[in-house]
Protein backbone atom coordinates (compact mmCIF):
# COMPACT_ATOMS: atom_id res chain seq x y z
CA UNK A 1 0.00 0.00 0.00
CA UNK A 2 2.79 2.53 0.80
CA UNK A 3 4.54 1.43 -2.36
CA UNK A 4 1.19 2.59 -4.34
CA UNK A 5 0.14 5.38 -2.96
CA UNK A 6 3.83 7.20 -1.77
CA UNK A 7 4.01 9.94 -4.12
CA UNK A 8 -0.30 10.83 -3.53
CA UNK A 9 1.29 11.17 0.10
CA UNK A 10 4.06 13.33 -0.83
CA UNK A 11 2.31 15.17 -2.88
CA UNK A 12 -0.31 15.81 -0.44
CA UNK A 13 2.38 17.01 2.14
CA UNK A 14 4.72 19.67 -0.64
CA UNK A 15 2.09 20.57 -3.08
CA UNK A 16 -1.39 21.71 -3.33
CA UNK A 17 -4.77 19.87 -3.09
CA UNK A 18 -5.05 20.38 -6.68
CA UNK A 19 -2.16 19.26 -7.84
CA UNK A 20 -3.00 16.00 -6.01
CA UNK A 21 -6.13 15.88 -7.69
CA UNK A 22 -4.94 16.37 -11.36
CA UNK A 23 -2.23 14.06 -10.58
CA UNK A 24 -4.69 11.06 -8.93
CA UNK A 25 -6.79 11.81 -11.96
CA UNK A 26 -3.80 11.37 -14.20
CA UNK A 27 -2.95 7.57 -12.49
CA UNK A 28 -6.16 6.31 -11.85
CA UNK A 29 -6.89 6.07 -15.61
CA UNK A 30 -3.95 4.28 -16.45
CA UNK A 31 -4.39 1.90 -13.27
CA UNK A 32 -6.86 0.46 -15.10
CA UNK A 33 -4.60 -0.87 -17.43
CA UNK A 34 -3.13 -3.23 -14.56
CA UNK A 35 -6.34 -5.86 -15.28
CA UNK A 36 -4.93 -7.25 -18.64
CA UNK A 37 -1.40 -8.35 -17.28
CA UNK A 38 -3.22 -9.70 -13.76
CA UNK A 39 -5.43 -11.87 -15.66
CA UNK A 40 -2.75 -12.79 -17.82
CA UNK A 41 -0.51 -13.48 -15.04
CA UNK A 42 -2.87 -15.50 -13.74
CA UNK A 43 -3.74 -17.56 -16.51
CA UNK A 44 -0.17 -18.63 -16.97
CA UNK A 45 0.79 -19.36 -13.38
CA UNK A 46 -0.18 -22.78 -13.07
CA UNK A 47 1.83 -23.87 -16.60
CA UNK A 48 4.62 -21.77 -15.37
CA UNK A 49 4.31 -23.66 -12.06
CA UNK A 50 4.98 -27.07 -13.45
CA UNK A 51 8.23 -26.44 -15.56
CA UNK A 52 9.86 -24.48 -12.62
CA UNK A 53 12.53 -27.33 -13.33
CA UNK A 54 13.01 -26.99 -16.84
CA UNK A 55 14.02 -23.24 -17.91
CA UNK A 56 14.05 -23.70 -20.95
CA UNK A 57 10.53 -24.72 -21.34
CA UNK A 58 9.91 -22.12 -19.07
CA UNK A 59 11.37 -19.74 -20.63
CA UNK A 60 9.76 -20.53 -23.84
CA UNK A 61 6.30 -20.67 -22.16
CA UNK A 62 7.13 -17.11 -20.64
CA UNK A 63 8.11 -15.35 -23.85
CA UNK A 64 4.21 -16.24 -25.39
CA UNK A 65 3.05 -14.35 -22.58
CA UNK A 66 5.01 -11.91 -22.86
CA UNK A 67 4.53 -11.87 -26.87
CA UNK A 68 0.78 -11.73 -25.81
CA UNK A 69 0.99 -8.64 -23.50
CA UNK A 70 3.30 -6.69 -25.75
CA UNK A 71 0.09 -6.61 -27.88
CA UNK A 72 -1.55 -4.04 -25.23
CA UNK A 73 1.72 -2.81 -24.27
CA UNK A 74 3.31 -1.85 -27.58
CA UNK A 75 0.54 0.72 -28.84
CA UNK A 76 -0.67 2.17 -26.00
CA UNK A 77 2.13 5.05 -25.39
CA UNK A 78 1.89 6.02 -28.30
CA UNK A 79 -2.06 6.45 -28.57
CA UNK A 80 -1.63 8.22 -25.41
CA UNK A 81 0.67 10.47 -26.52
CA UNK A 82 -1.62 11.58 -29.67
CA UNK A 83 -4.85 11.34 -27.77
CA UNK A 84 -3.66 12.58 -24.49
CA UNK A 85 -5.87 15.98 -24.17
CA UNK A 86 -9.23 15.07 -25.96
CA UNK A 87 -9.14 11.26 -23.79
CA UNK A 88 -8.07 12.82 -20.42
CA UNK A 89 -10.93 15.30 -21.03
CA UNK A 90 -13.95 12.64 -21.75
CA UNK A 91 -12.81 10.94 -18.22
CA UNK A 92 -12.31 13.46 -16.00
CA UNK A 93 -13.72 16.60 -17.68
CA UNK A 94 -12.16 20.00 -17.83
CA UNK A 95 -12.01 20.82 -14.05
CA UNK A 96 -8.48 18.64 -14.14
CA UNK A 97 -7.37 19.26 -17.32
CA UNK A 98 -3.53 20.24 -15.77
CA UNK A 99 -2.93 16.25 -15.23
CA UNK A 100 -3.22 15.77 -18.89
CA UNK A 101 0.59 16.25 -19.04
CA UNK A 102 0.81 14.16 -16.12
CA UNK A 103 -1.16 11.59 -18.17
CA UNK A 104 1.64 11.49 -20.84
CA UNK A 105 4.34 10.72 -19.02
CA UNK A 106 2.51 8.12 -16.79
CA UNK A 107 1.69 6.19 -19.49
CA UNK A 108 5.75 4.70 -19.92
CA UNK A 109 5.34 3.99 -15.96
CA UNK A 110 1.87 2.17 -16.49
CA UNK A 111 4.07 0.00 -19.54
CA UNK A 112 6.44 -0.91 -16.56
CA UNK A 113 4.01 -1.45 -14.19
CA UNK A 114 2.69 -3.85 -16.56
CA UNK A 115 5.95 -5.97 -16.98
CA UNK A 116 6.70 -6.13 -12.92
CA UNK A 117 3.17 -7.55 -12.73
CA UNK A 118 3.60 -10.43 -15.56
CA UNK A 119 6.83 -11.24 -14.26
CA UNK A 120 5.29 -12.21 -10.50
CA UNK A 121 3.88 -15.38 -11.63
CA UNK A 122 7.73 -16.43 -13.07
CA UNK A 123 9.43 -15.74 -9.54
CA UNK A 124 6.20 -17.72 -7.75
CA UNK A 125 7.06 -20.52 -9.94
CA UNK A 126 11.00 -20.51 -8.69
CA UNK A 127 10.04 -20.03 -4.96
CA UNK A 128 11.67 -16.54 -5.35
CA UNK A 129 8.34 -14.10 -4.82
CA UNK A 130 11.09 -12.49 -2.02
CA UNK A 131 12.91 -10.92 -4.09
CA UNK A 132 9.97 -9.06 -5.98
CA UNK A 133 9.64 -7.62 -2.51
CA UNK A 134 13.35 -6.65 -1.98
CA UNK A 135 12.66 -4.94 -5.29
CA UNK A 136 9.82 -2.84 -4.53
CA UNK A 137 11.89 -1.83 -1.30
CA UNK A 138 14.52 -0.58 -3.85
CA UNK A 139 11.88 1.37 -5.61
CA UNK A 140 10.47 2.86 -2.52
CA UNK A 141 13.63 4.50 -1.53
CA UNK A 142 13.99 5.46 -5.42
CA UNK A 143 10.60 7.57 -5.36
CA UNK A 144 11.45 8.99 -1.94
CA UNK A 145 14.48 10.13 -3.22
CA UNK A 146 13.26 11.34 -6.56
CA UNK A 147 9.64 12.73 -5.12
CA UNK A 148 11.98 14.76 -2.27
CA UNK A 149 13.88 16.30 -5.40
CA UNK A 150 11.02 16.73 -8.10
CA UNK A 151 8.07 17.66 -6.37
CA UNK A 152 9.11 21.34 -4.77
CA UNK A 153 10.61 21.53 -8.26
CA UNK A 154 7.35 20.75 -10.75
CA UNK A 155 4.78 19.46 -8.67
CA UNK A 156 2.99 16.62 -10.01
CA UNK A 157 4.82 16.53 -13.03
CA UNK A 158 7.78 15.73 -11.07
CA UNK A 159 5.90 13.27 -9.01
CA UNK A 160 5.09 11.47 -12.58
CA UNK A 161 8.79 11.84 -13.87
CA UNK A 162 9.72 9.79 -10.07
CA UNK A 163 6.87 7.39 -10.88
CA UNK A 164 8.56 6.69 -14.64
CA UNK A 165 11.69 5.97 -12.59
CA UNK A 166 10.49 4.09 -9.87
CA UNK A 167 9.00 1.68 -12.08
CA UNK A 168 11.60 1.54 -14.78
CA UNK A 169 14.01 0.50 -11.85
CA UNK A 170 11.95 -1.82 -10.57
CA UNK A 171 11.55 -3.70 -13.79
CA UNK A 172 15.35 -3.53 -14.73
CA UNK A 173 16.02 -5.32 -11.49
CA UNK A 174 13.69 -7.67 -11.69
CA UNK A 175 14.76 -8.52 -15.64
CA UNK A 176 18.44 -8.91 -14.95
CA UNK A 177 18.46 -11.26 -11.22
CA UNK A 178 15.68 -13.59 -13.59
CA UNK A 179 17.42 -13.67 -16.84
CA UNK A 180 21.09 -14.57 -14.80
CA UNK A 181 18.82 -17.02 -12.89
CA UNK A 182 17.32 -18.70 -16.09
CA UNK A 183 20.35 -18.12 -18.47
CA UNK A 184 17.36 -18.71 -21.47
CA UNK A 185 15.78 -15.95 -23.87
CA UNK A 186 12.76 -14.03 -22.30
CA UNK A 187 11.91 -11.53 -24.81
CA UNK A 188 9.70 -12.38 -27.48
CA UNK A 189 10.92 -12.92 -31.52
CA UNK A 190 12.13 -9.47 -32.89
CA UNK A 191 10.13 -10.23 -35.89
CA UNK A 192 6.87 -10.53 -34.01
CA UNK A 193 7.60 -7.20 -32.34
CA UNK A 194 8.19 -5.26 -35.34
CA UNK A 195 4.55 -6.64 -36.65
CA UNK A 196 3.34 -5.10 -34.01
CA UNK A 197 4.80 -2.02 -34.57
CA UNK A 198 3.72 -2.21 -37.88
CA UNK A 199 -0.16 -3.08 -36.56
CA UNK A 200 0.21 0.20 -34.42
CA UNK A 201 2.03 2.46 -36.93
CA UNK A 202 -1.52 1.50 -38.81
CA UNK A 203 -3.36 2.50 -36.18
CA UNK A 204 -1.75 5.86 -35.38
CA UNK A 205 -1.84 7.01 -38.81
CA UNK A 206 -5.86 6.54 -38.47
CA UNK A 207 -5.66 8.41 -34.60
CA UNK A 208 -4.04 11.26 -36.70
CA UNK A 209 -5.80 11.52 -39.65
CA UNK A 210 -8.96 11.67 -37.29
CA UNK A 211 -8.47 14.54 -35.59
CA UNK A 212 -8.83 16.33 -38.73
CA UNK A 213 -12.54 15.47 -38.73
CA UNK A 214 -13.49 16.14 -34.98
CA UNK A 215 -14.69 12.69 -34.48
CA UNK A 216 -15.68 12.29 -30.95
CA UNK A 217 -12.77 10.58 -28.97
CA UNK A 218 -14.70 7.39 -28.31
CA UNK A 219 -15.47 7.08 -31.58
CA UNK A 220 -11.44 7.11 -32.42
CA UNK A 221 -10.83 4.33 -29.96
CA UNK A 222 -13.38 1.60 -30.57
CA UNK A 223 -11.88 2.12 -34.46
CA UNK A 224 -8.65 2.11 -33.54
CA UNK A 225 -8.78 -1.19 -31.83
CA UNK A 226 -10.72 -2.24 -34.57
CA UNK A 227 -8.16 -1.14 -37.23
CA UNK A 228 -5.15 -2.23 -34.86
CA UNK A 229 -6.37 -5.95 -34.47
CA UNK A 230 -7.45 -6.26 -38.47
CA UNK A 231 -4.03 -5.07 -38.74
CA UNK A 232 -2.20 -7.56 -37.03
CA UNK A 233 -4.32 -10.56 -38.49
CA UNK A 234 -3.13 -9.32 -42.32
CA UNK A 235 0.10 -9.05 -40.95
CA UNK A 236 0.12 -12.47 -39.64
CA UNK A 237 0.95 -11.39 -35.90
CA UNK A 238 -1.90 -12.70 -34.06
CA UNK A 239 -4.66 -15.18 -34.60
CA UNK A 240 -7.09 -13.53 -32.04
CA UNK A 241 -9.56 -16.46 -31.81
CA UNK A 242 -6.85 -18.94 -31.00
CA UNK A 243 -5.22 -16.23 -28.66
CA UNK A 244 -7.94 -16.49 -26.66
CA UNK A 245 -8.26 -20.18 -27.08
CA UNK A 246 -4.69 -20.38 -25.67
CA UNK A 247 -5.11 -18.02 -22.88
CA UNK A 248 -8.13 -19.89 -21.64
CA UNK A 249 -6.86 -23.44 -21.94
CA UNK A 250 -3.70 -22.59 -19.92
CA UNK A 251 -5.70 -21.41 -16.99
CA UNK A 252 -7.49 -24.94 -17.01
Amino acid sequence: MVYNHLDILMLSKMASLEDVGNYSAAYQILRVTSIFPTILATAFLPQLTRLYNNFPSLGALFSQGLGYLAIFIIPLVPAVMILHEPLFVFICGTDFIPGKDAFQILAFAVVFQMLNIFFVPLYIALDQQKKIVQFQGVGLLVNVSLNLILIPVLSFIGASYATVATEFCIFALIFIWIRRKLSVPLLPRLKYLLKLAAGTLIMCIFIIISQFYSLHIAIIVVVSVIIYSIALELLNAVNFTHLIRNIVSLHK
